[in-house]
């Protein structure tokens, strides 16, 4: 546990996208064939919210105008329903309480709902807040302290980056924040109904994922991973189908890289945003004509360029985009391009196992970060589930 407990924590560059009206947050929902106790979830909260204390907070604004993560009692939200539906609804949101990325307002809920056939979990935190993996970490430690077990102390420091800006007459393009950033913009965010987001959840056998990586690697010199060649997969399926038959001259294929991988930076415990992104921008008609193989051999030599270095440029690019334009311009950046993109997140590997309160883990789960053109790997029966987010608006929509 990081000494200065309890102190206001600032956000890291990447934060800021996350911030303001419409930016998403992440959202997962579990489902369990036993009862969850109320009270003592609750007691185990407490425990567990002393030490992941940035869930119980509040984003706030200081002198300086930057934006800081400061601890407040009634930052964290859990509450409990009682259900009489024996049947898992076709609305998964109602699981949801969703947090709201603005100053002042909660940054983490959790929502059980008691079921006559068992329990629901739904937990929401903005993403400046957590990333995928620290939301799984929190909910294996909740799980082990509801069991009364020891809990592992998250690190939480964020003094692992110090700002490097250098003050540049050239100004930070667009092209700029997708080749060095991997993020998309600056681009309007709109909003968008919960009942107008349109999921497809899709199984992708492990029999189908192992043909298509030995057919791809057959045209490949360099080792293809399961990941490139789904994410390639994925991407071929998709921005076809999204692009609604009118003319585009790039495609964006847009990987989150997990900044855990780097044991000098952070260690595997740290709890935040730990990401960077990485995208592949390539011209649509090669896209159209190009093979798994070759789109994933682009994904993989990207990936390959991505180490310490391109972590730490890649957070500075964004602090000076922040200082030349604003938070608000921050806040149009987008993880993908929102009308010729897709985001890939591969959390096949998520420790389900670990979100166990006392009887098993949970029967069934899902992904409900509303993340548009997003397809998010998660771990399924014999393959890897997609939930897949459909975009909320086409290239012929205006952009500014």
């Amino acid at each position: 546990m990081d000494d200065n407990l309890n102190a206001p924590l600032p956000l890291l560059p990447i934060d800021y996208v996350f911030t303001g009206e419409n930016s998403y947050q992440v959202e997962f929902v579990f489902v369990y064939n036993y009862r969850i106790d109320a009270n003592r979830l609750k007691d185990a909260l407490d425990k567990v919210l002393v030490y992941f204390y940035p869930l119980l907070s509040k984003l706030k604004k200081n002198p300086s105008d930057d934006l800081t993560i400061t601890p407040a009692n009634d930052g964290f939200v859990y509450e409990v329903f009682e259900s009489t539906e024996k049947t898992f609804s076709a609305d998964p949101h109602i699981y949801l309480n969703t947090v709201v990325s603005m100053e002042n307002e909660p940054l983490g809920k959790l929502r059980l709902t008691q079921t006559p056939t068992g329990s629901v979990l739904g937990i929401s935190i903005a993403h400046f807040v957590a990333d995928g993996f620290s939301t799984f970490y929190f909910l294996g430690e909740l799980a082990k302290a509801y069991q009364k077990k020891s809990i592992t102390p998250p690190e939480i420091k964020r003094s692992w980056f110090t700002s490097q800006r250098v003050q540049s007459k050239e100004k930070i393009t667009a092209e700029d924040i997708v080749r060095q950033t991997g993020f998309s913009g600056p681009f309007p965010r709109k909003e968008v109904s919960r009942d107008r987001i349109v999921w497809e959840n899709i199984t992708v056998s492990n029999d189908k994922i192992q043909q298509i990586l030995n057919d791809a690697q057959k045209e490949s010199a360099a080792r293809l991973t399961k990941n490139d060649v789904l994410s390639a997969y994925l991407a071929k399926t998709y921005l076809t189908r999204w692009q609604n038959n009118e003319p585009l001259d790039k495609a964006y294929i847009t990987s989150p890289f997990d900044i855990r991988r780097f044991s000098d930076l952070v260690s595997g415990n740290y709890f935040g945003n730990g990401i960077c992104l990485m995208t592949v921008e390539i011209e649509y008609d090669w896209f159209l004509k190009a093979s798994i193989s070759r789109l994933a051999q682009k994904i993989r030599a990207s990936i390959n360029n991505i180490n310490k270095e391109y972590v730490i440029n890649s957070y500075n690019v964004l602090e000076q985009y922040r200082h030349q334009e604003g938070l608000l311009k921050m806040q149009q950046l987008h993880v993908a391009h929102p009308y010729a993109g897709i985001l890939a997140t591969n959390l096949s590997r998520v420790p389900l196992e670990l979100c166990d309160f006392g009887q098993g883990k949970p029967t069934r789960f899902m992904a409900l970060t509303p993340s548009p053109r997003g397809a998010i790997m998660l771990p399924g029966q014999n393959g890897i589930k997609v939930d897949v987010c459909f975009p909320f608006f086409s290239n012929t929509d205006k952009m500014t």
